[in-house]
């Protein structure tokens, strides 16, 4: 399916210098995803999921072109958004498409992905030679 919007339509809402080209790039990565969810594309309206692709999209484009959520002005020192670990409640813009698509599927993916890092990470791994079992 056609990307559902056009960088000009995620400038609205993500100001950026990303040419026209990276930005369509993030759009078609939204647009894919989106299309991959029968939850999604069988019960919300067109309306929705043009918005959505529009969060996703900035969302994904806020890995390149990243945004300050912190700043210090003396001694400068800044911390950008966006966590991988996170998934799409590492920006302001994934949490906007997790808000608009009320099938909670962006909200459980995200849940997932969480989880998975959880269990990948948080492994009981043994201290000595001797605690591992062959």
């Amino acid at each position: 399916m056609a990307n559902r919007v056009t960088a000009d339509d995620v400038k609205l809402i993500f100001d950026t210098n990303m040419a026209d080209a990276n930005l369509t790039a993030c759009i078609t990565s939204a647009n894919a995803l989106i299309n991959s969810q029968d939850e999604m594309t069988d019960n919300l309206s067109d309306a929705l999921l043009i918005e959505i692709e529009r969060w996703l999209s900035a969302h994904f484009a806020s890995a390149y072109d990243q945004r300050i959520s912190y700043q210090k002005i003396g001694e400068a020192s800044f911390k950008f958004q966006g966590e991988y670990k996170q998934s799409f409640y590492a920006t302001d813009y994934g949490q906007r498409a997790i808000d608009l698509d009320s099938t909670g599927t962006l909200r459980d993916m995200t849940l997932g992905l969480q989880q998975t890092y959880i269990d990948i990470f948080e492994v009981d791994y043994p201290t000595t030679y001797a605690d591992v079992v062959i």
